[in-house]
């Protein structure tokens, strides 16, 4: 819980708005192989207008935190 709240103000405000977009998501995509996962969240963030670089920042934390 602490680690997560230190990344997270790290990142910052769109970077969070993007976790928590993709908490639900993440969970439905855990099996996937992690190229297909990888394609998921950024075709998601970046349809729901997230930058290409925030939606790698998201794809890294969920990575770390796998």
């Amino acid at each position: 819980e602490v680690t997560i709240k230190k990344v997270l103000s790290k990142i910052g405000d769109e970077g969070q708005l993007a976790i928590g977009a993709l908490q639900k998501k993440v969970k439905k995509w855990e099996k996937l192989q992690p190229i297909e996962r990888k394609k998921k969240i950024y075709q998601f963030l970046i349809s729901r207008g997230f930058s290409y670089d925030i939606a790698a920042e998201a794809f890294a934390f969920f990575e770390k935190n796998d």
